[in-house]
């Protein structure tokens, strides 16, 4: 089963980034397990960024055809309003529903974010699509918190999530890096096995498009979930650790002149 989390940064000027981060772990029954599920997704032509929980082949095959369309700049107009951007993503989900044999599907909830404008003054906005049986596909808009925090939070680990997240909270105030730092402590406890491997984490900042993070996790360096041992490879990758520090990937250790996040006393 799957674990994910989002959230808004907030600094003095406004909203500044929106992330979506989740468990690499992909279950069946109680005794089988594959780590290396993808289940993030950001496109790189797009201010936008996609996961999922629930049902796995399905969400998977049709997002990765929607990033492919929002790389191409096909998914929505240009100059579309977020609005109208979640309505040609309900139209093409609700299209590869149809086609899809209902004997193979289970229920799902997928989420998509997007960004308004560029700059100072832009602004995030989330929906997240349901579908379970006998009904159609519901679409909803999802309010984003006015400071960092979460904003959604889904799976059946989303409990431990948010009692790792109080904790964060009550330490240090409402930060993103709190968020993140709380998700992979929760990963990283023993109380819930059904979520595990590394975390997977996607974004986007006030200007550009999608972005995709490499992770290090317990001191080694993932990227969608795939320890990454020809590191070279990806140094054009932003990476982020246990803590939200951004790092070089070579050396996993803080990058020079980047913000440090000590860990709370008594963590």
């Amino acid at each position: 089963m799957t674990t994910l989390v989002s959230w808004v940064g907030v600094d003095q000027r406004g909203q500044a980034s929106f992330y979506i981060a989740s468990d690499s772990r992909i279950t069946w029954g109680e005794n089988e397990s594959w780590n290396i599920g993808k289940k993030v997704f950001a496109s790189l032509g797009s201010p936008d960024i996609f996961a999922y929980c629930g049902d796995v082949l399905l969400p998977s095959m049709v997002l990765s055809q929607v990033v492919d369309l929002a790389d191409g700049q096909a998914l929505y107009p240009d100059n579309s309003n977020p609005e109208d951007r979640a309505k040609h993503l309900e139209s093409f989900l609700t299209s590869a529903i149809g086609e899809y044999p209902k004997k193979r599907i289970n229920p799902f909830t997928i989420l998509y974010a997007t960004r308004f404008g560029s700059g100072v003054g832009c602004a995030f906005h989330l929906y997240r699509f349901d579908w379970s049986f006998g009904s159609e596909l519901i679409r909803n808009k999802v309010e984003i918190p006015i400071v960092s925090d979460v904003a959604l939070c889904l799976g059946t680990g989303k409990d431990f999530v948010f009692e790792s997240h109080l904790s964060w909270k009550n330490a240090q105030g409402s930060t993103s890096r709190g968020v993140f730092s709380a998700f992979c402590d929760a990963l990283l406890s023993k109380g819930y096995p059904r979520s595990g491997g590394a975390p997977q984490l996607v974004g986007i900042y006030r200007e550009g498009t999608g972005r995709k993070f490499g992770v290090i996790f317990c001191d080694t360096t993932f990227f969608g979930g795939v320890q990454i041992k020809n590191i070279e490879f990806l140094q054009s990758l932003e990476w982020r650790n246990e803590k939200f520090e951004r790092c070089d990937s070579v050396s996993r250790t803080c990058l020079s002149g980047a913000q440090k996040h000590p860990r709370p006393r008594n963590f």
